[in-house]
C-alpha cells in the first residue's frame, strides 16, 4: 500500500509501508521559470484579446455597414462615387472576417510550440496584419475621404460618411497597435526559451 507522496524541495518520496521501506525519486525542476510562465501567458492572453477584439469590431462594422448602404446607397452623389465601392468592399472584407470560421486543426497552442516560436510567430504575423489596416486606412483617407470636391453635397450619406471615418481611424490605430504589440511579442518570444 502506498501513502500519499510528499513533495519535498523537488524531490518525491514514497513510502511503502507493506515492506517498511522509503524509495526516493528526484523530480526534475521545471524546464520554465515563473517568469516565463507569466510571459507566455501574457502573450497568449494578448494575442486571445487582439483576435476577439478584432472579431467584435469587424462584425460591427459589417452590421454597421450593410445597414448604412441599404439606407444610402440610392443617394450617394456621383462627386462622391468612390463611397459605393468603398461601402460594398469595407462591408463585405469586414462581413468575412467576422464570420471567419477558425479550424480547430490549424490552431496552435503552447503546448505543442515553444514560447519562442510562438512570440516570434505571433508578432510577424501581427506585422503582417499591421500592414493590410494600414493599407486600408491609407486608401480609405486617400481614395474615399479626400477624393471628393470641397463643394460635393454629403448630405444624403452622412452616415456612411461618418462610418467611413470611424474605419479609418479604427485601422490607423490597429496598424499602430499591431507593431506595438507584435513588437512586444517577439522581443517576448526572443527572450524565452
Amino acid at each position: 500500500m502506498l501513502n500519499p507522496v510528499d513533495l519535498v524541495s523537488g524531490d518525491v518520496t514514497v513510502h511503502v509501508v507493506d515492506d517498511d521501506t522509503t524509495t526516493k525519486y528526484h523530480q526534475p525542476p521545471s524546464s520554465y521559470s515563473g517568469g516565463e510562465k507569466c510571459c507566455a501567458g501574457c502573450m497568449t492572453t494578448i494575442a486571445l484579446l487582439a483576435w476577439l477584439a478584432m472579431r467584435v469590431s469587424c462584425l460591427c462594422f459589417f452590421v454597421s455597414g450593410a445597414v448604412f448602404l441599404g439606407e444610402e446607397y440610392t443617394h450617394i452623389p456621383d462627386c462622391a462615387s468612390a463611397y459605393r465601392g468603398w461601402g460594398i468592399t469595407m462591408t463585405v472584407l469586414c462581413g468575412l472576417v467576422a464570420l471567419k470560421n477558425d479550424s480547430k486543426e490549424s490552431s496552435s497552442s503552447l503546448d505543442t510550440t515553444s514560447k519562442r516560436a510562438f512570440g516570434i510567430g505571433a508578432g510577424i504575423s501581427l506585422w503582417f496584419v499591421s500592414v493590410f489596416s494600414f493599407l486600408i486606412a491609407f486608401l480609405g483617407h486617400r481614395d474615399v475621404l479626400q477624393k471628393h470636391e470641397a463643394t460635393c453635397d454629403m448630405s444624403g450619406i452622412s452616415q456612411l460618411e461618418t462610418w467611413t471615418w470611424w474605419i479609418y481611424g479604427y485601422y490607423g490605430v490597429v496598424t499602430l497597435l499591431c507593431w506595438v504589440i507584435g513588437l512586444f511579442l517577439i522581443v517576448g518570444g526572443w527572450c524565452s526559451r
